[in-house]
């Protein structure tokens, strides 16, 4: 399998929101609005306030948490993937 480089990834991680003057989950979706859908599954019903608060009584720093994924490439999601495949040569 290639290596998928990083800003191809989708991503998550808990950072400082300076607007909401609060920490937050922020994810970051590689393909705009292809991938947003992906984005929004993980923080409906991955992230969600229940896990934030489940790991925090379990003793984690929920501050440290870094999460990421690649797609599979070469895929069958054109609709989603088609310009990773191009540039991974797949």
């Amino acid at each position: 399998m290639k290596k998928i480089e990083k800003k191809d990834k989708l991503t998550a991680c808990y950072k400082f929101d300076k607007e909401s003057n609060m920490y937050d989950i922020v994810v970051n979706y590689p393909l705009g609005k292809l991938t947003n859908c992906d984005a929004n599954y993980i923080l409906g019903h991955v992230f969600t306030q229940e896990f934030k608060e489940e790991m925090e009584k379990r003793g984690y720093d929920i501050s440290t948490l870094k999460f990421e994924i690649s797609p599979k490439i070469p895929t069958n999601r054109i609709d989603k993937f088609e310009t990773l495949n191009k540039k991974y040569n797949c």
